[in-house]
């Protein structure tokens, strides 16, 4: 039992001794700045610039677009 206890406290102290948070934060990354990347061939596409996320165009010419509702209405009527 004295063991158990031991290698809890000294779980405990190691825990404390080294910060977990900033070990984590440094592993994933998690403080990095993202630069904006300006890709050359984006092009706006005209009635879909409130809430489009995706646009996916087929060999076909067929397009899948994944986009938000935007509720222009003042309310239920």
């Amino acid at each position: 039992m004295a063991k158990l206890i031991a290698l809890t406290l000294l779980g405990m102290g190691l825990a404390l001794f080294r910060n977990h948070q900033s070990s984590y934060q440094t592993r994933l990354n998690a403080l990095r700045e993202v630069q904006p990347v300006e890709l050359p061939n984006c092009n706006l596409v005209k009635g879909i610039e409130t809430g489009s996320e995706d646009l996916e165009i087929l060999p076909n010419g067929l397009a899948f677009i994944s986009s938000s509702w935007k509720n222009t209405s003042d309310g239920p009527e």
